[in-house]
């Protein structure tokens, strides 16, 4: 019984086992082209990249003007209480619709995304919000009376 089980979980998982065609195929599209959202095709002219165990870097440039470069390495820790985390940083740049350059630096870090352009509007100055103390009991659920 428990060999007709096993026989039968082998059978079922079978269809489920990861398919390895994928890996070929965009193996084969990395010299060739990568299809942009207008449905041209855009060949890669340069991609370099390094992978190292505590940091990496990649460059890449397409014939339809996109540029990317991105490096990143693991910050250790300042305290025993916080854990290894990622600080990466990097630009690209692509040429839009209206036929202009856009250029985004950015960083990351344990504190999120940080994003820079022209044409990346400023931020909205999020201050605090104000909530006064009944709404903050409230929230808490302490209740207010």
């Amino acid at each position: 019984m428990k060999v007709a089980l096993l026989l039968l979980s082998i059978i079922a998982s079978a269809p489920a086992r990861p398919q390895f065609g994928f890996l070929k195929n965009a193996a084969n599209s990395i010299g060739q082209a990568v299809n942009t959202a207008a449905g041209a095709a855009a060949k890669i002219l340069r991609l370099d990249y390094d992978n190292n165990i505590d940091n990496y870097a990649f460059d890449v440039d397409t014939s339809d003007g996109f540029q990317h470069y991105q490096r990143g390495r693991i910050v250790p820790p300042q305290t025993a209480t916080e854990e290894d985390s990622l600080l990466v940083w990097g630009s690209y740049s692509y040429i839009g619709p209206d036929g202009r350059n856009y250029t985004v630096e950015y960083y990351a870090d344990k504190d999120g995304f940080h994003p820079a352009g022209t044409h990346i509007p400023p931020a909205a100055g999020v201050g605090p919000l104000g909530i006064t103390k009944g709404c903050e009991a409230s929230l808490c659920g302490t209740g207010l009376g």
